[in-house]
């Protein structure tokens, strides 16, 4: 048995709203999917609040303020799950308006650690007798795998114990080889969760959340290639991290003076990086099967509503501003995850919803993982700098440098921004100056080289000797 992190007797570890005393009591096989979950908790701070309830298991924690990471454990996850009190201890089943709950304060790092660690060392188990199974004889061999086979059939069982105010938080990993317990000493906290239903709960009114009446924008995305776009800016060293969305209509063809060819939707999702080496944007791919869902909303007035405003969906382009730091603490779960929501509201906050499945458990639906964020500007100078930032890369905006002495700017398309336009268009007449001018020093260079040099030429001095 391995014991660690003894609490000191009389310190206050827990708070509990109804005032009685409860146990709680949980096993399960499922560890590394815990260890998902534990870990990307643990990517926003080392500590967390831990809330236990006949709901479920509740962890959040908050890093300055700025950015927090919240998940559920359903009880459908463990094997079997127990909650109850002095009151409700005849009766194990519990109810669902049961409100008795346990708040306290955990080093998730620590505990992500431990579980993190089981299934490496239950692997190695594994290989190890493996390899000494091959060194034998066939007869050997055969009974060696078999008690390899027994041994990861039995599998790791993870037993959670906590018997309430002034006793630790006990983790046991147990198999069929070795048994570890580790205590972890739990404090109080301050923290507070935000989506607390209870009505007695005290929300602070502004806490780190989106407001579902303000949505600006929705995207649903595929997290295998997020994962993939993330991993790229973490190797240029990005430092602040553009996210432009786009819905907005594109005509198809030339417009001539019957007008234009069939209006699309082009949506678009553009990482756009900004570091060491300037700028750079990552597109994302607008496949129907990668991107599945973006939608942008915007204020309007209807007189159904009583002249209030309401969200509406419209046609636009939207770009928010974040610090990369802070964004890439979602990339440990999106590797995990399979599903990612994004959306944003007007107040400039930032939800990734991240939806982690377990392929051991089917008919388990996952545990949803939520990470808040604010952006570092505000949005409503947005338009203007979305279209500049995102177009700045399209091969429209370098035609005229490339093709200054061939294009007719004449029948030159028309631009977005007429003020930058008018900072690109150039002088051909100029250009033609420069180019002659050009012409001219190098035909003097070439006439000057074939000049012939002063001084006798083809006299060859003979020595004479007597």
């Amino acid at each position: 048995m391995l014991d660690i992190l003894q609490p000191s007797v009389g310190f206050l570890l827990s708070q509990c709203r109804s005032g009685a005393m409860f146990t709680f009591t949980a096993s399960t096989t499922q560890i590394s999917h815990l260890a998902d979950i534990f870990s990307a908790i643990s990517s926003i701070n080392n500590q967390a609040l831990m809330i236990i309830s006949p709901r479920g298991i509740t962890l959040y924690a908050e890093s300055n303020h700025i950015a927090n990471a919240s998940s559920t454990i359903d009880p459908a996850l463990f094997s079997t799950y127990n909650f109850y009190s002095e009151d409700t201890s005849n009766n194990t089943q519990y109810e669902p308006n049961v409100k008795e709950e346990l708040t306290l304060g955990v080093d998730i790092k620590l505990i992500s650690d431990s579980f993190g660690n089981v299934p490496s060392q239950s692997s190695s188990n594994v290989q190890r007798e493996g390899s000494i199974s091959s060194a034998k004889s066939n007869s050997v061999t055969n009974m060696s795998n078999t008690n390899s086979g027994s041994h990861t059939n039995s599998g790791m069982v993870c037993y959670m114990t906590y018997n309430g105010e002034g006793f630790p938080l006990i983790i046991e990993f147990e198999d069929s080889m070795i048994s570890e317990k580790i205590e972890f000493l739990t404090f109080y906290t301050d923290l507070q969760y935000p989506y607390a239903e209870d009505e007695d709960s005290e929300t602070p009114e502004n806490s780190l959340t989106i407001n579902h009446s303000e949505i600006q924008f929705e995207l649903i995305l595929k997290c295998d290639v997020l994962s993939t776009l993330l991993r790229d800016l973490q190797r240029i060293n990005t430092t602040e991290l553009y996210l432009y969305v786009s819905n907005q209509i594109k005509t198809l063809g030339r417009k001539t003076q019957f007008g234009g060819g069939p209006q699309i939707v082009d949506n678009q999702v553009n990482f756009i990086s900004k570091g060491p080496i300037g700028l750079s944007k990552l597109i994302f791919p607008n496949e129907k099967t990668i991107l599945e869902k973006i939608e942008i909303f915007g204020r309007s007035s209807s007189s159904s509503s009583g002249g209030t405003n309401t969200m509406t969906p419209i046609n636009s382009s939207i770009i928010s501003v974040y610090n990369f730091n802070h964004f890439n603490k979602i990339f440990r779960s999106v590797k995990l995850s399979t599903k990612c929501k994004i959306s944003k509201d007007l107040g400039g906050t930032l939800s990734v919803q991240l939806l982690s499945k377990n392929l051991r458990l089917p008919n388990y639906s996952g545990t949803l993982i939520t990470f808040n964020m604010l952006a570092l500007t505000s949005t409503d100078e947005g338009e203007h700098m979305s279209v500049n930032l995102n177009n700045v890369f399209d091969k429209d905006s370098y035609e005229y440098i490339r093709d200054f002495g061939k294009t007719d700017l004449s029948n030159a398309p028309d631009r977005v921004d007429s003020s930058a336009n008018k900072r690109q268009r150039l002088n051909l007449d100029e250009y033609e100056r420069i180019d002659l001018q050009i012409d001219r020093t190098r035909d003097e260079d070439e006439g000057r080289e074939s000049e012939p040099e002063s001084g006798p030429r083809g006299l060859i001095e003979i020595p004479l000797f007597l």
